[in-house]
């Protein structure tokens, strides 16, 4: 059975990723941050897995303990990161570098992690600007994280010769 590992699965766009693989016969390892979703929960084949990803030192507790399983994935779904959602006014700094860390920095470790499994055969990065009030700005970032993600993987992908994997970008945009 091929299995995935899926960030964020218990967002609106992770629910459904988890259930269109769980469809396809395919062994989830799902990360949330709160709460299970509980239309999900009984769903069998499905493993999730707790983590909050704030800082550099939560993502390291977090492949320490879960390192096993990562490897174990074919496919590995970066799909956590908040979405900014004030206004532009009310923004700060830290803000942006809270956003930044999420959204960029725990693809970039994920993908530092996994590289060297003989296991992983694709990535795919979402960016996902749909949700909440509209903002001018919110359709750029997710792209461009995204973006730069899957840049990152594919350098270190060539670098490393690993040919072989499919690398994907996903950019919802509303």
């Amino acid at each position: 059975m091929d299995k995935v590992f899926i960030t964020g699965a218990s967002g609106l766009l992770g629910r459904r990723l988890v259930k269109c693989y769980r469809q396809n016969n395919f062994f989830v390892f799902a990360h949330y941050r709160n709460d299970i979703p509980q239309d999900l929960y009984h769903i069998p084949n499905i493993e999730w897995i707790k983590g909050d990803f704030v800082n550099s030192q939560s993502l390291d507790i977090f492949f320490n303990k879960y390192k096993e399983n990562l490897f174990q994935c074919n496919i590995l779904i970066n799909n956590y990161g908040p979405i900014i959602s004030k206004e532009w006014e009310s923004l700060a700094d830290r803000d942006f570098l809270e956003m930044n860390f999420s959204n960029f920095m725990v693809p970039y470790k994920f993908l530092k992690e996994l590289l060297p499994s003989k296991n992983l055969k694709s990535v795919i990065n979402v960016g996902f600007s749909s949700c909440g009030e509209w903002k001018p700005y919110k359709k750029i970032l997710p792209y461009a994280i995204a973006k730069n993600s899957l840049y990152l993987l594919l350098n270190q992908a060539e670098k490393r010769g690993l040919p072989a994997n499919q690398h994907h970008l996903i950019a919802f945009l509303k």
